[in-house]
């Protein structure tokens, strides 16, 4: 039975979880949300390596998992080299899914919707590079679409004019696909629909639910844990909503984790 530990700035994450959990059932999850700090998406490589080193170290040195996944696509393209050579475990990145958008675009136009950061990184240009080259290639950053993710699982209304804006210039430019380059943002897939049906909105939950089964086999993970449950924490208070927020994931404790700092290594 193996152990998964998930780290993401908020809920985001949640979208992966979902399609992990699916393809495994028998795993048990811990669920690391960087609240205290979200969004990701305005923050430097630097400081994200820095922060994604103290949240490693926590969740191996408290919860012992078999395989970490970086439930964020920024926080992945900037941190995966760094982790992958200073952990000794599996770790799991999100990546934009650029490769599968320009496969399926009819008319070799599509889209990557994400954080600036992500936009913005080399990560995305050399998937953009590799493979996509001979496409138009729109790129849209916004840390808009987090908040207004997190809000509408916390029950806010979603403010269809503000997205429409922002994915006026995918509309403009007759995009078949759209990448969803942000964890948080299938949470809105519905509404991205509504507003342009045409758009095919792509995601990476299926693709890292196929990579968790594969490291799974692969490693055929022995360590006994002797919780059988998952665990949702926060590294900052946990909203009034989130018994309701969390219900579909079937965690069976939720906390509000303080004083990380007790547990970062040298950097």
């Amino acid at each position: 039975m193996a152990l998964f530990g998930f780290i993401d700035s908020g809920i985001g994450g949640l979208t992966i979880l979902e399609a992990v959990q699916s393809a495994l059932p028998k795993s048990q999850f811990v669920y690391l949300a960087d609240h205290q700090y979200a969004p990701y998406g305005n923050k430097t490589n630097a400081w994200l390596i820095q922060r994604l080193h103290l949240l490693c170290d926590y969740i191996i040195s408290q919860h012992s998992p078999d395989a970490i996944v970086i439930a964020c696509n920024t926080a992945s393209t900037a941190t995966l080299d760094y982790l992958r050579t200073t952990f000794d475990l599996p770790i799991i990145g999100v990546v934009p899914a650029i490769k599968q958008a320009a496969e399926r675009s009819p008319n070799n136009k599509i889209g990557l919707l994400a954080t600036p950061g992500t936009c913005q990184g080399h990560y995305s240009e050399k998937l953009i590079t590799d493979f996509a080259n001979e496409h138009l290639v729109i790129k849209v950053g916004t840390t808009t679409l987090v908040d207004m993710a997190e809000k509408k699982l916390q029950g806010e209304a979603v403010d269809m004019s503000i997205l429409k804006d922002v994915i006026q210039p995918f509309i403009e430019h007759h995009c078949s696909h759209v990448v969803l380059g942000c964890t948080h943002f299938p949470h809105l897939r519905q509404e991205l629909e509504q507003l342009a049906g045409e758009i095919n909105w792509i995601d990476s939950a299926s693709a890292i639910a196929k990579r968790c089964r594969f490291i799974l086999d692969q490693h055929r993970f022995t360590s006994n844990h002797q919780s059988t449950e998952s665990i949702y924490l926060s590294t900052a208070p946990l909203p009034d909503q989130i018994d309701a927020i969390l219900q579909p994931y079937q965690f069976s404790r939720c906390h509000h984790v303080t004083r990380l700092d007790n547990y970062a290594t040298t950097y």
